[in-house]
């Protein structure tokens, strides 16, 4: 304790010669000796919780360099659905186009199968099938017997 003492003389004849301990008496040893435990003593409390701060600290830098790289992840995956989606939208106008045009040909395809039919079941193209191939097994309906 002798080098707690001395440090607490030191500073309370530089208090006294500038004034700041003027008005009081010097401290006796054992109050000074007990100052000096207690102040040794809050300095390794508040080393400890110091310790304590700076390694609580380093676990939130981690988690933020952690969480910094997430967002960029999440900002590069959100450009990527984006850019993929713009692709779906061309992609299904594209196929949007497509099926129109499939439709009207259906629509075509269907307007001729109609009218095939209605000449197909006209007599005088059977009558007229029947004087052109004499020996035909095609009766107006299969060529299968």
């Amino acid at each position: 304790m002798t080098d707690n003492r001395e440090r607490c003389r030191e500073w309370h004849s530089l208090w006294t010669e500038c004034g700041g301990w003027a008005h009081r008496p010097a401290l006796p040893d054992e109050e000074l000796d007990k100052a000096g435990a207690e102040f040794v003593k809050a300095s390794a409390e508040w080393n400890k919780a110091r310790a304590e701060w700076d390694k609580a600290r380093a676990e939130w830098d981690k988690a933020y360099a952690e969480f910094v790289k997430a967002y960029a992840e999440w900002v590069k995956a959100y450009a990527e659905c984006d850019k993929a989606r713009a692709e779906w939208d061309n992609a299904s106008a594209e196929w949007g186009k497509a099926y129109a045009e499939w439709d009207k040909a259906r629509a075509e395809w269907d307007n001729a199968s109609a009218e095939w039919g209605k000449a197909y079941a006209d007599p005088a193209v059977l009558s007229l099938h029947a004087k052109e191939c004499p020996n035909c097994p095609w009766n107006g309906r299969t060529i299968l017997p």
